[in-house]
Order: C-alpha cells, then structure tokens, then sequence
C-alpha cells in the first residue's frame, strides 16, 4: 500500500495482470546479454559486478537506461500475458491504475548477479510507469479474428502471430481485420503462412486504418516491383563493373539482390491471386518474370 493509505482500484483483468507483473518483478532474473553488452559497449561497463552495482542507485542516468532495458518486456512476459489482455484495449484509466498500484506494492525488481547474489534493483513510478506503456495495452484486435488466431494449430504457431499484432504498432480492426480474417481463412494451412501473415502485417502498418483492401497490397505490389527492377539493374552494373556510372546516373541502389527482390514480389503478387482473384490480372509484365509459383 501507498505511504498515504490508498491504494488504486484494480479488478477482474487488471488484478490477474498485476499478479503476473509482480511476480515478473519478484522473480529473480540475469542481467542478460543484450544489456551486458550495451553496458559495455554504450556505456563502458566491462565488469558485470559494475553494472549490478550501478542499477541499484536511484537516480543515476546510467541507471535508468540500464533498467529500462532490463525491465523491457520481453517475449517470454508477453506469452503469459497475452490471454489476460486478449486483444481487448484497456482504458487509460484502468493502466494509470496498473501502474500506481504495481509501484505502491512492487516498487523493486530483483536482480540475480552472475555470483548467485540476490539484489533489489528499485523502481521509480516513471520507470515502471515506462515499463507499463511499453506492454501496449491500449491495442485493440478484432474479437473475431482474436479468435481465429488463437485457434490456429500448433499453439507457438498461433502464439507468435498474436504476438506479431500485439507489438504492430497499430490496432487490427476494421479493414484490417477483415483482410486478416481472409488470410486465415484460407491460407492457414499453407506453409507459407508465416510469411503470407508477416507481409500483411507489414503493408497495414504502412497503410491507415480505413484504406480499402487490396489496394495496400496493390500498392505493396507496385513498390516491390520497382524494386526488383532497380535490383537487376544494380546486379547487371556489379557484373560489368560499371556501378559508379550506375551510381553518378542517380539511381538509388537500395538492394543488389534480385533473387530475394523477387521473393518478395512474388509473395505480394501470390497473396493477390490467392485472396484477391482478378485484383491483379495475369498481364504480360507479371508472365514475363521468371518466378516459380508453383513453388511458393
């Protein structure tokens, strides 16, 4: 409880959240690779004893950024979150609420050093309030799709694509939905689910919301068809040695890779034909390439 007495309000979903990110908080973990080597690296700490020693202190700059990214939610956090929060947006109320009661009753993580030792690391209200907002709770999923994802077989499959629209950075409703619905209705038993659903994911979070579909893609499509083409071009110049007359002529050599240029293309263009049949008409510059659909 808070010094003064009162403690936020929090019930149903919000207290099942609030006992898992105590329990995260409350259970020792390593610092980790990626922040040893950003002590290191960014900060020139070569010594792990250094870094523990330095998170420990309030209010030190170098502190701060060292739990921030210690405390970051990670994959395995999510995974067991993901059912309490559901795809169901909370209100700013209820995760200004979440927040103020996470610090009143669990204002330390602990912190286990490569020696086996134990240490409290403490918890500004900012830094777990930076810790809350980075879980995304705001984000909304379709309740429809929501539960066409979570039924898609096997359970990390259907996982890592909830995971996937969770840190999308973008709410999947509406068209987005819709067009989502679609691919899982009849791709998910395709091989190339993964890469049908990560494609998707990234056209909408370049699209807005009420665009209507498929003309993301269509889009989508166009880009990457300009792309493959620079890429031939870069490759053609890389073989006859004449890249710097490539370069002087103003072209932009994004990627010298044609064969990973066409993948791409040829995922966007199988992705039309498959949920949009006759969006994109088999024209002569779509027979012209050489791509192997039958493969894909």
């Amino acid at each position: 409880m808070h010094p003064s007495g009162y403690t936020a309000p929090v019930s149903g979903r919000g207290e099942q959240m609030l006992n898992f990110l105590k329990l995260y908080f409350q259970t020792p973990r390593a610092l980790g690779s990626e922040v040893e080597a950003f002590a290191a690296d960014t900060l020139g700490y070569g010594d792990a004893g250094a870094v523990s020693l330095i998170m420990t202190s309030a209010g030190d700059g170098d502190s701060a950024m060292l739990k921030d990214l210690w405390i970051f939610p990670d994959k395995t956090l999510r995974q067991q979150l993901a059912d309490v929060w559901r795809g169901r947006g909370w209100q700013a109320s209820d995760i200004r609420n979440l927040r103020t009661v996470l610090w009143q009753e669990q204002p330390f993580a602990r912190l286990e050093t490569s020696e086996g030792q134990v240490l409290d690391i403490p918890l500004s209200v900012e830094e777990i309030g930076y810790f809350v907002e980075r879980l995304y709770l705001h984000r909304n999923i379709d309740p429809e799709l929501w539960g066409e994802i979570r039924s898609l077989h096997p359970e990390s499959f259907a996982m890592e694509a909830v995971l996937t629209l969770w840190t999308s950075g973008m709410d999947i409703l509406q068209g987005r939905a819709e067009a989502l619905k679609r691919l899982v209705e009849k791709e998910k038993g395709s091989q190339h689910f993964s890469e049908f659903f990560n494609l998707m994911v990234k056209v909408m979070a370049e699209a807005p919301m009420d665009a209507s579909w498929p003309l993301p893609l269509l889009h989508a499509r166009r880009r990457l068809e300009q792309r493959f083409s620079g890429a031939k071009r870069v490759a053609a110049a890389l073989e006859r040695g004449t890249i710097e007359t490539l370069l002087l002529s103003g072209d932009r050599v994004l990627d010298a890779d044609p064969e990973k240029a066409a993948q791409e293309l040829n995922l966007a263009e199988m992705l039309l034909h498959r949920l949009w049949p006759g969006a994109l008409p088999w024209d002569s510059g779509v027979q012209s390439r050489e791509f192997d659909y039958g493969n894909i």
